[in-house]
């Protein structure tokens, strides 16, 4: 069996993360090495590499997290301005691999 990555270790509790929002099939928690203030990451409890590799039903979750994620974030910061990018594979930057959306709040 793989060992767990960084995000499911995050997810499990075994590793602390401030948390921002949850649901049954994805966690949002703050970058550790944020681009600018409020930058979270939105993770697929499924640790699939690739975004190819999450069943419809993972990717429609994982984006419902990024909506809700995006609505907590805009009460914060009262923005409703954003980047959402997502690095699919190490050749496009994905540095963990374990899909995450990185959700940036605009000031």
């Amino acid at each position: 069996m793989a060992e767990p990555t960084l995000f499911q270790n995050i997810l499990s509790g075994n590793i602390p993360g401030n948390f921002v929002a949850r649901g049954e099939n994805w966690g949002a928690f703050l970058d550790v090495f944020p681009r600018s203030e409020g930058h979270t990451l939105v993770v697929p409890t499924n640790p699939a590499k690739r975004i190819n590799e999450l069943s419809q039903i993972e990717l429609a979750d994982l984006f419902e997290g990024v909506k809700q994620t995006q609505n907590k974030l805009s009460q914060y910061f009262e923005t409703k301005d954003f980047t959402v990018v997502v690095h699919d594979g190490p050749l496009a930057g994905q540095e963990i691999p374990h899909v995450h959306v990185h959700v940036v709040p605009r000031l």
